[in-house]
């Protein structure tokens, strides 16, 4: 179980990094970016990368401390 939570935990960070860099590629492509849209860009890019890349090595490091707990 908990081996797997680490691998759910690493997809989740990819996942989250990537969607957000498709993301910004994608509006810059489009020529969305402009001041205007700058800051719901920037918001919608800070929640998912946070999301993403902070909560899956979290994830990952209460897993590992857990497994260590348990030996």
């Amino acid at each position: 179980m908990q081996d797997f939570l680490v691998v759910l935990a690493a997809i989740w960070a990819v996942m989250g990094i990537s969607a957000a860099m498709y993301d910004m590629v994608a509006k810059i492509n489009s020529g969305a970016l402009e001041y205007s849209n700058a800051i719901a860009f920037f918001s919608s890019m800070f929640f998912r990368g946070i999301i993403g890349s902070m909560f899956g090595p979290i994830t990952i490091i209460f897993a590992y401390i857990e497994k260590l707990r348990r030996r």
